[in-house]
């Protein structure tokens, strides 16, 4: 990747970038090696050149505040695993951590989906401590709920489950509450990073109502409940800015950057698109980029010149230009979609080439 190139085309967005408080990184698949790099370049530029010093991803809640709060104990491989779904679980954001680790940088979680194992370990430690037979009833839930959301919308399970379930995390989430400066005390955990716990347990409740949903509005909900997490970190640190590491929507449904920007005007929407090469899918399968047709947006991005990497910033209302125009995208390299590209972003970074991600071994 040509970064003195990369920092020539953001130097050109200096203005742009001055004036926002939070950029949302979007991204046109997960396993890109060179997006994720490109990526980690852009949050080093913008923490230095804009003081940039938070990073809020589209993983847990509670597993990135509970991290986040142990970062200086964990090797930089249990920051990373414990922090991101697996998706992420690479070499590129390896680096990425190492980085946060030495720097004035502080990450968060917004998504309500179940992750891994590292919450449901943090808590029940704790709940052990007041109520065994709670936490084994919380082990329980959370054992159900991974089960149950790894296989999508088992709903039939799920009704049978539900009303058990909630009564559990009803009750730990009472628990929590009821000790709260005990447990902070006794754990050494600030104000922010107990008030994210709960979140999660709040968000265990609402992803046992998306189980029950098709994928349409299970999608929807998603995004909504990450912009009520994304909106109340915004509002809690009015002086500081933010990075959002995170998809752009799915099924032309409403996605987090559209909740943000119909009540924030503070917001930069980035895409980033790529051209040609091999991915790899969510499970670390490479495969290769489909062909690019006439119409689609990574074609006309790319015709502008023959540059590795292009960043165009969308200012003008032309409808001649090709942003303005409905075209179709291949997300993540092979599903077809079509959008208005400045209705749905600011600005497009593309790369040329890419190639898999490399993903650490567990």
């Amino acid at each position: 990747m040509d970064l003195e190139q990369l920092n020539e085309e953001l130097n050109n967005c200096k203005d742009v970038f001055e004036k926002k408080k939070v950029i949302f990184l979007g991204e046109n698949g997960h396993g890109v090696s060179e997006i994720q790099k490109l990526k980690i370049k852009m949050i080093e530029y913008l923490h230095e050149h804009f003081g940039f010093n938070k990073i809020v991803f589209e993983s847990g809640i509670g597993e990135i505040a509970i991290a986040n709060h142990y970062k200086y104990h964990l090797s930089t491989k249990e920051f990373l695993m414990n922090s991101l779904y697996d998706v992420w679980h690479t070499k590129e954001l390896f680096e990425l951590f190492k980085i946060i680790q030495n720097r004035e940088l502080t990450i968060f979680g917004m998504d309500i989906q179940y992750q891994n194992h590292y919450f449901h370990d943090s808590i029940f430690s704790i709940i052990e401590n007041y109520d065994h037979g709670l936490a084994n009833d919380f082990s329980y839930a959370e054992k159900t709920l991974d089960t149950i959301s790894a296989r999508i919308f088992m709903r039939k399970k799920m009704l049978l489950q539900k009303n058990r379930l909630d009564l559990i995390y009803c009750r730990v989430y009472i628990l929590l509450k009821d000790m709260k400066k005990e447990i902070m005390l006794s754990q050494d955990i600030c104000e922010t990073t107990y008030t994210l716990i709960l979140k999660a347990i709040e968000n265990r409740m609402k992803i046992l109502e998306l189980c029950l949903m098709n994928f349409k509005m299970y999608s929807y909900y998603r995004d909504k409940y990450m912009f009520e997490h994304l909106s109340f970190l915004v509002n809690k640190w009015p002086e500081d800015k933010f990075i959002v590491w995170a998809h752009k929507g799915w099924l032309n449904e409403k996605s987090l950057g559209e909740f943000y920007s119909e009540k924030h005007k503070d917001s930069y929407h980035l895409g980033i698109y790529m051209k040609e090469g091999i991915i790899a899918n969510n499970i670390g399968t490479p495969y290769k980029i489909k062909r690019h047709k006439k119409n689609s947006l990574e074609n006309n991005l790319f015709s502008k010149n023959n540059n590795d990497i292009i960043l165009e910033s969308f200012e003008s209302m032309d409808h001649q230009k090709w942003y303005n125009n409905e075209l179709i995208e291949h997300e993540s390299g092979e599903d077809k979609r079509k959008l208005i590209v400045s209705e749905q972003y600011d600005g497009i970074i593309g790369i040329r080439h890419v190639t898999p991600a490399k993903y650490i071994n567990t």
